[in-house]
């Protein structure tokens, strides 16, 4: 399951789609009691229905949880490239990080994130052992 954001597919587990579906459906709602609350149907929007700006967020909503979790200042590019980052060390395929990263090709998320692929030497002696 997913939802597309910036003409990308984000793969969401049924958790989130759950409480993603739960919100919406509290939208709806005031949708139906106040008819000029959030017209354009956002799903994160701030609490009068209108859109918000980045800056908004990072100053209301980011770093107050930064603070408040006692962690040292990030800004919505660090969680992208946080995300990237654990998506490798998951395992998923270079191809999809990039794909769910907006990059043009992989070629651009390798070099970006290089330094996060396992080196598995392991790996690569029992491939090459196949040759035998």
């Amino acid at each position: 399951m997913g939802v597309r954001e910036g003409g990308r597919n984000i793969p969401l587990d049924q958790t989130l789609l759950g409480r993603l579906t739960a919100l919406r459906a509290k939208h709806y709602q005031l949708q139906m009691l106040y008819r000029d609350w959030n017209p354009t149907g956002l799903v994160f929007c701030t609490n009068v229905g209108n859109f918000n700006s980045r800056q908004n967020l990072q100053s209301r909503v980011l770093t107050p949880l930064l603070n408040e979790a006692g962690l040292d200042h990030l800004t919505w590019h660090h969680l992208r490239h946080n995300a990237g980052s654990y998506l490798l060390s998951e395992n998923v395929p270079i191809t999809a990080v990039s794909k769910i990263l907006g990059h043009a090709n992989p070629a651009i998320t390798m070099s970006i994130y290089a330094h996060e692929l396992q080196e598995d030497l392991d790996q690569v002696r029992v491939a090459m052992g196949k040759f035998g």
